[in-house]
């Protein structure tokens, strides 16, 4: 009898320990996620530090969304961004989190033109000039947006400094002191020759001769990201249509 009592027994601790493992839920998921400064056009993570989650479910405020469990996401304009990040256990459980950030642009702080084509190389800038040193070109920088119509912001969005009058490399360097916006789409840059007759009073509507031409993507170029990756800095080097060499180095914040 006694037997036959501590075997009902054990069948009735087993079953209330199945039930008991069957109702109680796993642990509910620790939602969070850490993720890059994020910048237009630039492809950012975000490394979800999520625990005790079977699948995600990513949504941002611009209207993407993803089920990965780190996306990495591109954002097309600037601006406050919210992204939410919802975890799901294998049983269902839901947890969420909701966070702001913000998409910055790349503002261009200075420029240092190290090499560009000048008359040593067989390119004779002022060759008429009396003396040897104002024989070196007086140089006009150009950077603007590579658009067949651009708007009037678009135009004011670019460099165009004075001149650099007898430059030679490494003479031609500026800080930006006005928000230039380095936009996700092609710029041009030029060097020109000014080829006025008054040095005290050059006017843009003197005569040019172009010294170089290059096209590039200031956002995609391969960037060194400075500090805490609130900055950086790029280089256009190598040779344009013309085989004319170039080395420039362009310094940004993100803003």
């Amino acid at each position: 009898m006694i037997k036959l009592l501590r075997s009902i027994w054990l069948v009735v601790l087993v079953a209330v320990a199945m039930s008991c493992a069957k109702d109680d839920p796993l642990p509910r998921a620790t939602v969070d996620f850490t993720n890059e400064i994020a910048e237009v056009g630039v492809g950012v993570m975000f490394d979800n530090l999520t625990l005790n989650a079977d699948r995600y479910e990513w949504a941002f405020s611009d209207g993407q969304t993803s089920d990965a469990i780190s996306p990495t996401m591109t954002f097309n304009e600037p601006g406050d961004l919210e992204v939410v990040l919802r975890a799901f256990t294998k049983d269902g459980q839901k947890d969420t989190v909701a966070r702001t950030i913000t998409i910055r642009q790349r503002f261009l702080t200075q420029y240092f033109v190290k090499s560009f084509p000048y008359d040593s190389i067989g390119f004779p800038w002022d060759i008429n000039a009396a003396t040897e040193e104002d024989k070196w070109p007086d140089v006009l920088v150009e950077l603007v947006v590579n658009k067949n119509n651009p708007t009037p912001a678009e135009l004011e969005n670019s460099v165009l400094e004075g001149l650099f009058l007898n430059a030679r490399g490494q003479d031609i360097a500026n800080e930006i002191t006005y928000d230039v916006i380095l936009t996700n789409e092609e710029w041009n840059f030029f060097l020109s020759d000014w080829d006025g007759a008054d040095i005290n009073n050059p006017t843009f509507n003197d005569p040019f001769s172009l010294i170089m031409g290059a096209t590039f993507n200031p956002v995609l170029a391969t960037t060194t990201k400075i500090d805490d990756g609130s900055a950086g800095f790029f280089s256009l080097t190598g040779f344009d249509n013309n085989d004319k060499f170039i080395d420039v180095l362009f310094f940004f914040e993100l803003r």
